[in-house]
């Protein structure tokens, strides 16, 4: 029966996308013992989205609702809420629930946010992008407008334009936004990348910007069942379970010497990958995560990344500064074969647990686990980690394992989807209650106020309010 049910278990492998199932049928070799997938929660994802400073939230009825920072204290972030304004939104009272939805002109099937620009698809997978528009940036490409986007009422709704892709990318099923640039993905499992391409984030073999009019799709070897982007780099999920990553690798002081980083985790110490010719497609080197290891899902921030595996274990490289990889080290990883495959070791989160969903943030990284318990570790600058202090986690030795602790929600939330910001995280519980916590400083928390939340005892469990969303 064991053997049956694993053969069961492998051949049915079913990644979610927004509110779209893709299923995905893989052929590989297991070490003979019970696996468990873990099934990420389609609804939740489409409902949930973090940026840097700001949360979006799309309710069960296609409208979307944005709070955060919108300008009033970093100009860059100009109309990012689209509500036609500047003003911050949730650092006041009441601010959240008295929320009008976003003029999109359109019912939405699912919202994402980045470092300061927006984007929403249509049910019919059509895209709509709104924000700031600097360093060419998403938004701009999108609708040719620009500086801002959604900074006055003007700007929304039938004014604002759909992304003008070729008729293969017409209809999306996804998208992930990063700090200048956003790729999306089709229905038949096919890449598209805009905007900025410093770095070959693009994957066009090439550093030019992908303008309106040249939209290119990325090449790469597989379908691809997800694609999620950090910084500057970006990485894809095929639906046999490869991990593709390209754009930056390296990073450079100010004394003029380059560093790899191992953002990109094929075992190269390179500056980057896809920004010349013949570095793309089967030429781009999977991340190796070791002997018959298959990813099952694939996380992307700043410069790092984290796979969650076949099994429930997960594995990060890149940066690691602050203990955001989990090896009790600040060691990179993921830049030679000595970091990389057999040699890159799992998280230690604890005994008998086993992941179902990975969340990254800009310095950290979150895990929710089958039993419903959430561990963070990484940087804690803000109280992202949710521990009720701002130590950093998983930079030393003795602080991951059963030495780390749970993130303490309170009675009765039982988390069924986790998503992590620039220094926040938020979890949707299985009754669609919302808890927000680490950096506040322009109400992303959505709590009507800028107090930071898990950085001092006593501001976690029951003592963390829910978000109060608007009414339906």
């Amino acid at each position: 029966m064991r053997s049956l049910n694993l053969v069961l278990l492998i051949l049915i492998s079913i990644t979610t996308i927004a509110f779209g199932l893709v299923s995905c049928s893989s052929n590989f070799e297991t070490d003979g013992s019970s696996l468990q997938i873990p099934v990420s929660p389609a609804a939740s994802q489409a409902l949930l989205t973090l940026g840097n400073l700001s949360t979006c939230y799309l309710s069960g009825v296609g409208s979307g609702y944005c709070w955060g920072e919108n300008g009033q204290i970093w100009t860059g972030y100009k109309g990012i809420l689209g509500q036609g304004s500047i003003t911050n939104i949730g650092d006041g009272a009441n601010e959240v629930a008295n929320l009008v939805p976003i003029n999109l002109g359109f019912e939405s099937k699912s919202i994402s946010v980045g470092t300061d620009t927006a984007c929403a698809l249509s049910l019919s997978g059509a895209i709509k992008c709104w924000g700031s528009a600097n360093h060419q940036n998403i938004s701009q490409i999108i609708s040719g407008l620009g500086p801002f986007i959604g900074d006055e009422s003007a700007d929304m709704g039938a004014n604002l334009p759909y992304g003008a892709f070729s008729s293969q990318f017409s209809q999306l099923n996804s998208i992930s936004i990063g700090r200048t640039f956003a790729c999306g993905l089709n229905q038949l499992g096919a890449v598209i990348c805009w905007g900025n391409n410093t770095e070959g984030q693009l994957g066009h073999e090439t550093l030019s910007i992908n303008m309106a009019s040249t939209y290119l799709a990325t090449s790469l070897p597989e379908q691809i069942q997800k694609v999620t982007v950090g910084d500057l780099h970006a990485c894809s999920l095929s639906i046999t379970g490869v991990v593709r990553c390209w754009g930056r690798n390296s990073f450079v002081l100010g004394s003029g010497i380059t560093y790899f980083s191992g953002a990109l985790g094929a075992g190269e110490s390179v500056q980057r990958r896809g920004g010349i010719s013949n570095e793309m497609g089967a030429n781009l080197r999977a991340v190796n995560l070791g002997s018959g290891q298959v990813a099952i899902d694939v996380a992307a921030k700043v410069d790092f990344s984290c796979a969650l595996l076949l099994g429930g274990k997960i594995k990060c490289w890149g940066n690691n500064e602050d203990g955001r990889l989990g090896q009790g080290d600040k060691a990179y990883r993921g830049y030679d074969a000595a970091t990389t495959g057999d040699n890159l070791l799992p998280i230690d989160l604890g005994t008998g647990l086993i992941a179902e969903q990975i969340a990254v943030g800009s310095y950290f990284a979150c895990a929710l686990f089958t039993d419903k318990h959430i561990k963070c570790w990484g940087n804690n600058e803000h109280g992202q980690l949710g521990l009720g202090d701002t130590l950093n986690r998983g930079d030393d030795a003795n602080e991951m394992g059963d030495a780390l602790p749970f993130v303490n929600l309170g009675t009765n939330f039982v988390p069924e989807f986790i998503t992590a910001g620039g220094a926040h995280v938020c979890a949707i519980s299985k009754a669609k209650e919302i808890k927000c916590w680490g950096f506040n400083s322009s109400g992303q928390l959505g709590l009507g106020d800028t107090n930071d939340r898990g950085d001092q005892p006593g501001e976690m469990g029951d003592s963390l309010s829910a978000v109060t969303l608007p009414s339906l």
